[in-house]
């Protein structure tokens, strides 16, 4: 198990973790879980993470991946409907 809190800097993906990610990964993986908060817009620092992911791992990466979401109970539907 990795648990990767430094991933993300303020100006934009750490390479140094990501490589030390990669280094622990060359064995191979079982799965990734990619945990993210549900209360939180999708913003463009996390997009840019998604896209570096794929770029140094490759598409095949993706494969392994399950999206875990936090922070249900503090998410409300922006369009009006039913909240959880």
């Amino acid at each position: 198990m990795i648990d990767t809190p430094g991933l993300m800097e303020s100006d934009g993906v750490n390479y140094p973790v990501l490589e030390a990610i990669g280094k622990e990964l060359r064995d191979g993986v079982d799965v990734v879980i990619y945990m993210d908060r549900l209360d939180d817009v999708l913003g463009e620092m996390d997009k840019m993470i998604l896209e570096e992911l794929n770029n140094f791992f490759g598409a095949d990466f993706w494969n392994y991946v399950v999206l875990g979401l936090s922070f249900a109970g503090a998410w409300s539907d922006p369009m009006g409907g039913k909240d959880y």
